[in-house]
């Protein structure tokens, strides 16, 4: 990967490593991901901690024989004990710890979304600037229970999120038509980007054979590694929420994880009709999103990336989306091309009014 991506494979950002359902009380879960080892365990009071895997003291793996006791997590090996934020509280065969900093086990901040544990990794190791928002909390109606899709793709983190900004591409690979963006260009900074996307499919992918249907995507991304959005159809009443959670596992593997959720006071259906109705909608619209990423995937596969990219009226916000993401790199990232004085960025690569490029 890094000969065909000069950046680091890991900008800083919360990511989703494990789900709460595999972290089963008293048992101790080993992860690689982010190309680091980590453990992630529940203590007999329920708190969900995320350790540096290795023990400081000989190097032991955690991950493979440790055990809870109590609020801590004991090494297989001389059987010392951390509590849930890395300090080590016990060593049962000496009267003191050693007082250094390194005697600790790094902790990694945690939140909880969708039943998935996030954590927040950085290169640098700093902490937080953000949280993701409260998905859950932001829903009103009467929603279904999350459903999900997954697959490992082997690209860079970095082109998920440039992929929406790129609208020359949903017609040729897609097959969307009459497609354009709409930014706030006062976003300038800050970890999180809106935005909204207006495409238009043919209506056999859902059944409706000889229509076209026009569909509004509402976006929200948070960092490069959780993405959310709010998806809406021009003239049916149908009411989708996603959810993208994206992980490196290392410099080669990226794993998708993607939460469904659909609106069901907007299927005008008594029950159990409705319950059938919001099922089949669930699969269909699990298969659009698998098949869009197959669609992308031999591109994203074996593409190399191009900074700067020669771009021309039509490709989209690409090089806006490439300048917000750089703050999510603890390195200095190489910027990208210029955009000659007098020249909206935005509205010359999208070929966009200024009613349509406003959101």
């Amino acid at each position: 990967m890094a000969k065909r991506y000069p950046m680091s494979s890991y900008p800083n950002g919360w990511y989703a490593i494990c789900s709460v359902n595999e972290l089963q009380k008293n048992k101790v879960l080993p992860i690689h991901s982010l190309g680091r080892d980590f453990v992630a365990f529940q203590t007999e009071s329920g708190k969900i901690s995320v350790l540096d895997a290795y023990c400081p003291h000989q190097g032991t793996h955690l991950g493979y024989g440790g055990t809870i006791k109590g609020e801590t997590i004991e090494c297989p090996f001389h059987k010392w004990c951390f509590d849930a934020s890395g300090q080590c509280q016990k060593i049962p065969y000496s009267s003191s710890i050693p007082k250094t900093k390194k005697v600790h086990l790094s902790p990694y901040p945690v939140l909880l979304r969708h039943g998935l544990v996030l954590i927040y990794c950085s290169s640098d190791r700093s902490a937080p600037a953000w949280e993701i928002p409260p998905f859950d909390e932001e829903l009103q109606g009467n929603w279904t229970n999350p459903v999900f899709s997954q697959m490992l793709i082997k690209t860079h983190i970095q082109e998920l999120g440039e992929n929406a900004f790129d609208i020359a591409h949903f017609k040729p690979v897609h097959g969307s038509e009459e497609n354009s963006i709409e930014i706030d260009r006062n976003q300038t900074a800050g970890p999180t980007l809106h935005f909204a996307l207006n495409l238009v499919y043919p209506g056999s992918g859902i059944g409706l054979f000889g229509k076209k249907v026009g569909v509004r995507v509402n976006w929200r991304y948070s960092g490069l590694s959780v993405f959310d959005n709010h998806v809406t159809l021009r003239d049916y009443p149908l009411e989708i929420r996603q959810y993208f959670y994206f992980t490196p596992l290392d410099e080669e593997r990226l794993k998708i994880q993607v939460a469904l959720r659909i609106n069901k006071d907007k299927i005008k259906l008594p029950n159990p009709i409705r319950y059938f109705v919001a099922k089949l909608i669930e699969k269909q619209n699990r298969k659009i999103l698998l098949t869009n990423f197959e669609q992308d995937r031999p591109i994203w596969e074996n593409k190399i990336f191009r900074e700067p990219p020669i771009l021309c009226a039509g490709d989209g916000p690409i090089t806006y989306f490439r300048t917000w993401m750089r703050q999510f790199y603890s390195e200095p990232q190489p910027k990208s091309q210029t955009v000659p004085k007098g020249i909206n960025p935005i509205l010359e690569q999208t070929g966009a009014s200024c009613e349509s490029d406003t959101l």
